[in-house]
C-alpha cells in the first residue's frame, strides 16, 4: 500500500455548508495547470492544479444555473466548460471572454441531471432528473453543437427513472451510455434517426444505478449501483447471433474492499482504471487497481480523506502522479506520494473542518 499526503487544500472561501460536486481538468496539466469545480451555491470556480487558489481575475462565473448539476469540458481545447442543471438548461461558458456562449433548453424546462460531450461529434447529450415519483418520463436528448434549437435524437421511452450518468465511447464515438436509478443501461446508436433504431444493448443491472460506463481498452461495461454492487458486462456486437459472454459480478464493493461507499472508477491519463472507494469511520479514501485482484495490498491511500464527508469526486493526473478530491465539506485537496518533489507545497489556511455529512443543508444527489 502506498500511501498519499495532502500537499494542499482549500475551501476557495466557498459559503459554510457548501459542497464540492466535480472537479474536472480543462486541458493537459501541462498546457495550463487549470482545474474546474461546480459547487451547491451554484458557481464554477477554475483553480491553480498547483496551489489549487482561484484564478483571479477571471475565475469565478456565479449562478452557472439554478441549482447545478453536472460539468463538463465542451471544446477540444478546454477554453469551453459545460454545466446544467434543475433549471433544465446547458449553459457553455468561454473561459476566455467569462461569457456564456451558448444556452440550451431542455424540451419542457426539465430538470437535468446527467451531462456528457462527443469531442469528435460536436454533440452534447443530457439526461433528466425525475421529478415525481417512478416511473415517468425520464429521456436524454441529444444536440448537435452547431444547431442547439431542437435535439437532433430525444430518447423518451428507454428510461423510466432519473438519468444518473452519460458516457460516450471513446473507440465507438457514436454510442452513448445511460444509465438510471430504474437499473437499466443502455447504449444507444445516435447516428440512428429514431429510439427504435437507436437502442443497441439494454442491460438489467438489477438494482439502482449510480455510474456506468465504458471501460477502456476492453469490450466491456461497468455498472455501479446505489448499494455498491459492481458488475462489468459485455458491449454487445454488430452480430446480434453471437452469444455475449456472462457477466462478471463483483459483488458488494462494501464487504469486499471493507467500505463505506464507492465514488466511482476512475481514470488517470494512462487507461489504467481504480476503484474509489471511501470509508466514513476511518476517514479515507482508498483507490484500488482494476479489475480487482483476489490480493489488494497494491492501493493508494488518501488517509484523512475529507474527514466523516463523503468524498464526491477524484481526479487523477497520471503524468505528475498527483490524485485531487473534492467532497462535502467543501474543501479541494491535492494528493502526492511523499517522496514527490512536489510535496512541500503548503496547503492553504483557508481550510476549514471537515463537517459531518448529518444535518447539512440537502445537495444534488444523482440517485
Amino acid at each position: 500500500m502506498s500511501r498519499l499526503t495532502p500537499i494542499a487544500s482549500t475551501n476557495l472561501g466557498l459559503p459554510s455548508d457548501t459542497y464540492v460536486y466535480s472537479i474536472v481538468s480543462t486541458a493537459p496539466f501541462n498546457a495550463n495547470g487549470r482545474l474546474a469545480i461546480i459547487s451547491s451555491d451554484d458557481s464554477l470556480r477554475l483553480i491553480d492544479a498547483t496551489t489549487l487558489q482561484l484564478l483571479l481575475p477571471d475565475g469565478l462565473f456565479t449562478l452557472v444555473n439554478r441549482s447545478v448539476t453536472c460539468l463538463k469540458r465542451a471544446s477540444a481545447d478546454g477554453n469551453v466548460l459545460s454545466t446544467c442543471g434543475r433549471d433544465g438548461e446547458i449553459n457553455c461558458w468561454d473561459l476566455r471572454s467569462h461569457k456564456n456562449v451558448s444556452q440550451i433548453k431542455a424540451p419542457r424546462g426539465l430538470p437535468l441531471s446527467a451531462l456528457e460531450w462527443n469531442p469528435l461529434s460536436s454533440t452534447i447529450a443530457a439526461g433528466v432528473e425525475l421529478d415525481c415519483n417512478p416511473p415517468g418520463e425520464a429521456p436524454v436528448f441529444i444536440w448537435d453543437m452547431r444547431n442547439v434549437a431542437r435535439p437532433k435524437l430525444e430518447l423518451l421511452e428507454s428510461h423510466n427513472d432519473t438519468i444518473t450518468d452519460l458516457h460516450f465511447s471513446s473507440t465507438h464515438p457514436s454510442l452513448l451510455l445511460s444509465c438510471a436509478t430504474d437499473g437499466l443501461v443502455n447504449v444507444f446508436e445516435t447516428e440512428q434517426p429514431n429510439e427504435e433504431d437507436a437502442l443497441h444493448q439494454i442491460i438489467n443491472h438489477k438494482s439502482a444505478v449510480h455510474h456506468a460506463g465504458f471501460l477502456r481498452q476492453s469490450n466491456s461495461i461497468y455498472a455501479l449501483s446505489t448499494d455498491e454492487v459492481l458488475s462489468t458486462y459485455s458491449l454487445q456486437g454488430p452480430d446480434e447471433i453471437a452469444v455475449d459472454p456472462d457477466p462478471t459480478h463483483h459483488g458488494d464493493l462494501r464487504e469486499r474492499l471493507g467500505c463505506e461507499y464507492i465514488v466511482n472508477i476512475v481514470y488517470g491519463d494512462s487507461d489504467a482504471p481504480f476503484v474509489a472507494a471511501g470509508s466514513h469511520s476511518r476517514q479515507s479514501l482508498t483507490l484500488y487497481p482494476f479489475p480487482l485482484a483476489d490480493s489488494v495490498d497494491v492501493t493508494w491511500e488518501l488517509a484523512g480523506a475529507h474527514g466523516d464527508d463523503i468524498v464526491r469526486d477524484v481526479l487523477v493526473d497520471a503524468p505528475t502522479s498527483t490524485v485531487f478530491t473534492c467532497g462535502e465539506d467543501g474543501q479541494v485537496k491535492a494528493w502526492k506520494q511523499p517522496s514527490s518533489p512536489y510535496s512541500t507545497t503548503s496547503s492553504a489556511k483557508e481550510g476549514r473542518q471537515g463537517r459531518k455529512a448529518k444535518g447539512k443543508k440537502g445537495g444534488f444527489h444523482p440517485y
